[in-house]
């Protein structure tokens, strides 16, 4: 089985990412099975905070803006796991997702305590 062919399969079974279009709008259908495929590939949206990524990327937030804390916007936040680690490390973030399965992941995540504050926003 070729990866692209499992990613596809896994996609289909855990279903991670609903249809965007689902109300209707097929013209956005494409967007859900996009992030699907890439959240069965590398697990971005529902991978763990533990991978070393979001701390890396908190650091470099962090190098190019100064100590904080900081209010951040982050818009196409995914499944949040960098949205949380700013938020471990003490800014208010507040984090935007198109795509609903991801925001879930990313409440999940933002309903655990932190030293600053994470509110997700499905848009």
């Amino acid at each position: 089985m070729r990866h692209d062919d499992h990613a596809t399969e896994h996609m289909h079974q855990a279903d991670p990412i609903q249809r965007a279009g689902a109300d209707g709008d097929e013209s956005m259908g494409w967007v859900a099975d996009f992030y699907a495929k890439q959240d069965a590939w590398s697990g971005v949206y529902t991978g763990s905070l533990a991978d070393g990524n979001p701390q890396d990327r908190v650091r470099a937030i962090e190098r190019l803006v100064g100590p904080g804390p900081h209010h951040i916007l982050e818009l196409g936040a995914g499944g949040g796991q960098t949205a949380a680690a700013l938020a471990d490390a003490g800014h208010d973030v507040v984090a935007v997702e198109l795509v609903p399965a991801a925001a879930r992941y990313a409440q999940a995540l933002a309903d655990r305590p932190h030293q600053g504050s994470l509110a997700v926003n499905v848009q």
